[in-house]
């Protein structure tokens, strides 16, 4: 197990980017860019398997499991009530939440109830966040674009 959340590691990683990106030209800093984000991936993926986390969420069983114990911890016959399902099959769909980091367990005397495994769900947060941050990136270009066409198509009109 990591020592350091993925939070932490994702600040320090930050902190070591601001330091390289200053006083560098352009195209060093695009370098930079790119090594930085590979360097991320390399983090996101040194702790958790994402495609086991993400392939958990493909069933809407298990989304609706997980949706349940973000109201707090349940135990497998809680979880199984609102599903026409055996114990056994929901016993099936917690292992694959746990073998994928989403969920944990905790012994309780004979109880054994689960809840949000943070760790899972922050990696895969800050995966998503990568892309989120990227598609705005991409957006912010979208519309300096834009606004320089309708600039020369004003101008032209002059």
């Amino acid at each position: 197990m990591h020592t350091q959340g993925i939070s932490e590691r994702q600040e320090s990683i930050e902190k070591v980017c601001k330091r390289l990106q200053k006083n560098v030209s352009l195209q060093d800093k695009n370098l930079i860019d790119i090594i930085i984000y590979l360097y991320k991936i390399y983090i996101m993926n040194s702790g958790f398997d994402l495609d086991s986390s993400f392939a958990a969420l493909a069933d809407p069983t298990r989304r609706a499991i997980l949706a349940r114990l973000a109201l707090g911890e349940a135990t497998v016959m809680e979880l199984a009530k609102p599903f026409e399902m055996s114990q056994p099959a929901i016993s099936q769909h917690l292992k694959v939440l746990e073998d994928a980091g989403l969920i944990a367990q905790r012994v309780d005397g004979t109880r054994r109830p689960r809840r949000l495994a943070k760790m899972g769900l922050e990696a895969m947060d800050q995966w998503l966040a990568m892309l989120r941050k990227a598609l705005e990136k991409n957006y912010d270009r979208l519309d300096g674009v834009l606004a320089e066409i309708q600039f020369e198509e004003k101008r032209k009109m002059r």
